[in-house]
């Protein structure tokens, strides 16, 4: 038994930088959350404090005046009145769980329970303040959505036993294991705000955060400069959500609209062994380069297939990047190392370079890639014909193609599919 006892740390600026919040809700009565995702659970109680290691299940007792509730991981077992107006309350987390996903939630509560049946029974348990309730049971309906589409494309929920949760909290949102913490003031998009139209038809909150259950909480990196698997895949379901409810189309406009987001200034994959993420890049482009992986590969099937693959086959387990790369050629039969080295482990993303030219009725594209991973080799989609988009294989070694009805200005690149520059040049030869 390990004794411990101290005044826990006060975040700063929650989520972001890690320690207990102690607020007090509309009536003044206290509200008391902790998040320390970065920082490090050893904040607030002794661990080891690394992501390659999780605790194959926790019990955790939370004393509170008598009054207000605690609303931690996993299951309530025990809700205890003690001597001196105190009350304990027992939450047995019966699954693996990341140190940082490790919270409680100290207010005074509503709460209300639903069910979301689809084969079988999960048990969805809502907490917030009692003077949000008939907006948080109006904004909340979106979870049952969510999980169908979660569901399909990624498997059954990886927690079941032990249910899940929103938890209203003061700070944005945290995708606390069962428990995600919800700090989106009840709006649509990301406190009222988004990239794109489409944006605005959901709760960036609880769409992004209820994703980390199958990428981040399920799947978890083993070190840090990894957290890409969590973020990245975490973006992507964003707009999987959107495929589902509204349609590809608006899937590649919510994509698409991350663009002038994404800064493009260090690699998404950070450095290994000293604690070190890589660009908060990995959020927007990440997505933007699943999407990308997507069109590449050019087979739905094999896609969706992949996709649920990694969360089903790698549920309640620590990976690397190196798996995940590993897992996505197995299972193509291709060899996209290449592309895993340009958008993932450098900086810039590919540049096209492509000339195209007519001359008298003949009109040819000349196409090259500028790359830092040797040997980039990515086919994109181009119009060889007026509105018709097909493969062209590009390398790092000029190719020429000739072009049929189409005009160097209405060529176009697949821009919308593949996140890439592209440097498009138009030339007219006219001869006497």
């Amino acid at each position: 038994t390990v004794f411990y006892s101290g005044m826990p740390q006060i975040a700063r600026r929650p989520p972001w930088e890690g320690g207990f919040s102690w607020q007090r809700d509309e009536l003044g009565n206290p509200w008391l959350a902790v998040t320390c995702q970065g920082t490090g659970a050893s904040v607030w109680w002794p661990n080891k404090d690394h992501q390659s290691d999780e605790p194959d299940s926790m019990l955790l007792s939370v004393t509170v005046p008598k009054g207000l509730m605690n609303i931690s991981n996993g299951r309530l077992c025990a809700q205890t009145d003690l001597p001196g107006n105190w009350t304990r309350f027992d939450w047995f987390i019966s699954y693996p769980i990341n140190n940082y996903n490790v919270t409680l939630n100290v207010g005074k509560y509503a709460h209300w329970r639903d069910y979301y049946i689809a084969g079988d029974t999960l048990t969805l348990d809502y907490y917030v303040m009692p003077y949000n309730l008939d907006k948080a049971k109006k904004q909340f309906q979106q979870v049952k959505p969510m999980m169908a589409a979660f569901e399909k494309y990624f498997g059954k929920f990886p927690f079941p036993r032990d249910g899940f949760k929103l938890v209203e909290s003061w700070h944005l949102g945290m995708e606390h294991q069962t428990a995600v913490a919800y700090g989106n003031h009840y709006l649509q998009g990301y406190r009222g705000r988004a990239s794109s139209p489409v944006g605005l038809k959901f709760d960036f909150i609880i769409i992004h955060e209820t994703a980390h259950e199958w990428w981040g909480n399920s799947v978890t990196s083993e070190d840090i400069a990894d957290m890409w698997i969590h973020e990245s895949f975490g973006a992507y379901a964003e707009a999987v959500y959107v495929e589902e409810l509204f349609g590809y189309e608006q899937a590649l406009q919510y994509i698409n609209g991350k663009k002038s987001n994404v800064q493009n200034d260090r690699p998404i994959i950070g450095v290994y062994g000293v604690h070190r993420r890589g660009s908060g890049d990995m959020y927007d482009k990440g997505q933007l380069v699943l999407n990308t992986l997507r069109h590449v590969i050019a087979d739905d099937d094999l896609w969706w297939a992949i996709v649920k693959g990694l969360a089903e086959d790698f549920k309640h387990s620590i990976v690397t990047a190196e798996q995940i790369f590993a897992y996505i050629n197995q299972k193509t039969g291709e060899d996209y190392g290449y592309f895993f080295e340009q958008y993932f482990k450098n900086t810039n993303i590919p540049e096209l370079e492509i000339t195209v030219t007519q001359h008298r009725d003949s009109v040819t594209a000349q196409y090259r890639w500028r790359a830092e991973a040797p040997d980039f080799r990515m086919p994109v989609k181009v119009t060889t014909a007026k509105d018709k988009f097909v493969f062209i294989y590009p390398t790092n070694t000029s190719q020429t193609t000739r072009l049929e009805g189409v005009s160097p200005g209405e060529f176009r690149v697949a821009e919308d599919l593949f996140y890439i520059d592209v440097n498009l040049q138009r030339a007219y030869q006219y001869l006497r």
